[in-house]
């Protein structure tokens, strides 16, 4: 849950701690006052850390979530998404969520590939699941329009006949959500995790 502030902070105390041994050696090195510069520069850091903290933070979520593309599953690199996104996937486009609590891609993948992944992961994690296989099954079309629509800020539709399939469910609500249109392979995707 705290993963998202981990590292900015360990890079901000990095960052701090080596301002402080540079200043002060300089201050060593220029014989300055150096006893009244290190006392000085003692209570300036305390009140610049969590500033400096936020802006660290603010770069690094930059290059962290947003929108990417990848052209197949080895390239995602990121455990969180590779728990719930099928080692089949091509042409993932993944928007990573600010604040580090999901994601939503959109791949190709054929309707068998995506059928056995679901079914190894029932298999493996189903037990543990705080609900059940059949009590997530909706084959509701119109509710599947209705959870599309999440989907429309980022330009992602699908057209035809669309099944809905879900991974098992996290104690805590983690999980997934495919969107699938098993003529075409176009799959949808929403996963939550804390």
């Amino acid at each position: 849950m705290f993963w998202t502030i981990t590292q900015p902070l360990e890079i901000t105390c990095w960052l701090v701690g080596a301002a402080f041994f540079a200043a002060t050696v300089y201050a060593i090195w220029s014989k300055s006052l150096t006893w009244k510069f290190v006392c000085l520069l003692l209570a300036i850091l305390p009140l610049a850390f969590i500033p400096s903290c936020i802006g660290v933070q603010y770069v690094l979520d930059e290059f962290r979530f947003g929108l990417f593309h990848h052209s197949n599953f080895d390239e995602v690199r990121d455990f969180r998404i590779e728990r719930y996104l099928p080692p089949a996937a091509r042409n993932i486009d993944l928007f990573k969520n600010y604040g580090g609590n999901g994601f939503r891609a959109k791949y190709q993948i054929s309707h068998d590939e995506l059928m056995k992944y679901l079914d190894e992961t029932w298999e493996q994690w189903g037990e543990r699941s705080a609900i059940s296989r059949s009590d997530l099954a909706r084959p509701d079309q119109s509710f599947a329009d209705l959870e599309l629509r999440e989907f429309s800020d980022l330009g992602w539709a699908l057209q035809g006949e669309v099944e809905i399939l879900r991974s098992p469910v996290e104690a805590d609500g983690g999980g997934a959500t495919y969107y699938h249109d098993p003529k075409t392979g176009s799959t949808l995707q929403r996963a939550v995790y804390w």
